[in-house]
């Protein structure tokens, strides 16, 4: 057990009890005069009650009277302990010696002191408290006219009523005040109507009027208690905030409810919950779809600040979205937390009129792996999916298609911003739908997918994607184009894509598509750069920003598989001189006009096999190289085909150093040895 030291010390040392500023204190044995030149004088003081952090002894005192080296002006000793005590002032010079100091004494008188400051502070508050009582009353009395039946002219002394007068009607039982020019009601029957001015402002309103600004869900009887079914309170409230144009305020706590609507309104609105995560609305049963608002909502609204629980558990035999609206022009929902849902975490579609303008922000949502999508919007013009995360959307429910942030059907001017996607079936998807063109002139800027069986499924025109993709060396092609997509451009950063998958693949009838990577883990994993189907036409892509590891040993043709014609690749870097063509049935297909050498193998890995044709959309004058793949394949070139040696004769190409330059000649459309 300590006892405390306090600055100033508590002990008549100096006159009033204060020491002089800048000086300091040496505490030592009893009886011995304390000298910091010998040690054994001394005496040891504490910062901690627990008497383990020893302080600087002499300890210096602060102007304020404080000691120097305690946060709190407090030090410690023993209990029980005595000290002697030197007050040295500013100068060094002893103000005063104290031969015993006795800490219990000390603290003794100082609890006393404190009590009695304490004492003195109750007394002063309390003659202050009766001079403002005495006021009130007097002020009171002097405004106060009594008790009448009527509306009194005068006072008992005769005096008229002046601004602020008041007296008690014994009829109507309530008080009256003199507004200046005649006795009014001071507490009005309708209390809401009693005006009043908020502070900082200058034109007065009415009590009902100001409370009107922020509706509490609690005026409709909403209990938000977890446990009661407040539906039906909900949707009354709800209908008064849309068809009054008001801003509405859900408490924080759990609402229980279901089916709550939307749709209707005839003025803009809004509600919001106290937070994204300290309001949760949760459905009664799972049943049906939890926020809805059906064909004809034309009015715009914002909702958010909450987690809207779907209890898809919760025994509903048909559980649906979390939140469902259709033809609906400027809705915002932010601030949203989606769970235990079937289908869509937030679904906007088009059910029987244009709609446009709706934006999702700072959402999220979390499937569980049963459901069947995150965040989709359907068929809008300007939609926004901005800052929204979505995860675990597997569909094993049976609800797919699984996408975690989605632009579906025929969306223009779209924009998808930040946020991300986690074990979906699709990270982003656009436009995927059976017929139509898809998304249109829309956008993704800085999204992040990770682990997703595709990392992007794009259908469209004109867009513009900007993402970063790392599939986990599982799923399939990270970039997706599909079918008929034309004129999109693709900025990612693509990371281990599963093995024979590709960075990027464009499905058939896809044209004009460019795409920048940046790629890695390719070599590792044994995947692709590029995957093009048949039927592809013009499709570029540009590989940038590898490591050496993505670099094959066996040049870069081996990490592409293009079928269609036209179709480029370029790895900055790397000159594109070269590709490995294996021969099938004496013929190779030269597929892309960047290279100018091919490197070619025999069929089946056999030694020796001829080569009768080179096939491809050459242009008249175009000039190739082909040289054997290594010293242990023989390339027998034939005039039996397209091809036209020097001699006249058939020429094997038996090593690598062995290479023939052939020209592709239009009429006789025949390469040419030359």
């Amino acid at each position: 057990m300590a006892n405390q030291i306090k600055a100033p010390i508590n002990y008549p040392i100096i006159a009033g009890g204060k020491i002089v500023s800048g000086g300091s204190v040496i505490f030592g044995q009893p009886n011995v005069k304390p000298d910091p030149d010998n040690p054994s004088t001394l005496k040891a003081i504490y910062l901690d009650a627990a008497l383990t952090q020893q302080a600087e002894n002499p300890q210096g005192i602060s102007s304020d009277g404080v000691f120097d080296q305690s946060d709190t002006g407090i030090l410690y000793g023993p209990s029980d302990t005595v000290y002697s005590i030197v007050i040295l002032g500013a100068n060094k010079k002893q103000l005063s010696y104290i031969p015993e100091y006795d800490l219990s004494d000390a603290n003794a008188a100082a609890t006393a002191q404190a009590a009695a400051a304490q004492a003195e502070s109750a007394a002063s508050n309390a003659i202050a408290a009766k001079d403002l009582s005495e006021a009130l009353y007097t002020d009171f009395t002097n405004r106060y006219f009594g008790a009448y039946s009527s509306n009194p002219s005068v006072d008992d002394l005769g005096n008229p009523p002046s601004e602020g007068s008041i007296y008690f009607n014994t009829v109507s039982d309530v008080f009256f005040t003199w507004d200046g020019s005649a006795w009014v009601n001071y507490f009005p029957s309708n209390p809401n109507g009693l005006m009043v001015t908020a502070t900082g402002t200058a034109a007065p309103r009415s009590l009902a009027d100001r409370w009107a600004d922020m509706v509490n869900a609690k005026d409709f009887g909403v209990m938000a208690d977890g446990v009661t079914d407040d539906s039906l309170a909900m949707n009354a409230f709800i209908t008064h905030l849309k068809s009054n144009g008001l801003n509405g305020r859900l408490p924080a706590g759990t609402i229980v409810a279901k089916n709550l609507r939307l749709e209707s309104g005839t003025l803009p609105w809004s509600m919001y919950g106290a937070g994204k995560y300290t309001t949760k609305i949760i459905s009664p049963d799972g049943e049906g779809t939890t926020i809805i608002g059906t064909a004809g909502s034309s009015v715009g609204y914002s909702i958010g600040g909450f987690t809207l629980d779907c209890n898809r558990t919760g025994g509903g035999a048909s559980p649906n979205h979390g939140i469902s609206i259709a033809d609906t022009s400027n809705v915002l929902f932010e601030r949203i937390h989606v769970i235990n849902y079937a289908n869509s975490a937030i679904l906007s579609y088009e059910d029987s009129a244009p709609y446009s303008d709706v934006t999702y922000s700072d959402c999220s949502c979390d499937g569980g792996d049963f459901a069947g999508n995150g965040f989709l919007i359907e068929k809008c013009l300007r939609p926004r999916i901005i800052n929204c995360d979505a995860k675990n959307i597997l569909a094993t429910g049976g609800n797919g298609p699984a996408y975690g942030l989605q632009f579906k059907n025929d969306c223009v001017g779209g924009l998808i911003s930040g946020g991300s996607a986690t074990r979906c079936v699709a990270g982003v998807a656009f436009g995927f739908e059976l017929g139509g063109v898809g998304v249109k002139d829309s956008i993704v800027s800085d999204v992040v997918v990770k682990d997703c069986n595709n990392g992007s499924l794009i259908k469209g025109l004109n867009n513009r994607i900007s993402l970063t993709i790392d599939m986990g060396s599982s799923g399939e092609s990270a970039i997706d184009v599909q079918d008929g997509s034309k004129y999109n451009y693709f900025n990612a950063t693509v990371l281990n894509v599963a093995a024979s998958k590709g960075a990027i693949r464009f499905r058939e009838n896809t044209e004009d598509n460019s795409a920048n990577l940046n790629v890695h883990g390719i070599v590792l994993n044994s995947s692709k750069y590029v995957i093009s189907d048949t039927s592809t036409l013009r499709n570029s892509v540009n590989v940038r920003s590898y490591t050496a590891a993505d670099i094959p040993t066996n040049g870069y043709r081996s990490l592409t598989d293009f079928s269609g014609t036209t179709n480029s690749l370029k790895i900055e870097g790397i000159t594109p001189l070269h590709s490995f063509l294996p021969i099938s049935s004496g013929n190779v297909t030269f597929d892309n006009a960047a290279y100018k050498v091919l490197k070619i193998d025999t069929e089946g890995g056999n030694p020796v096999t001829n080569l009768n044709n080179i096939f491809g959309s050459p242009s008249d004058g175009d000039s190739i190289l082909i040289t054997p793949v290594n010293d242990a394949r023989t390339i027998n070139v034939t005039n039996a085909g397209n091809i036209v040696t020097l001699t006249g004769a058939d020429t094997p190409l038996d090593t690598q150093y062995k290479i023939m330059k052939l020209m592709w000649r239009d009429g006789p459309d025949r390469w040419v040895e030359h």
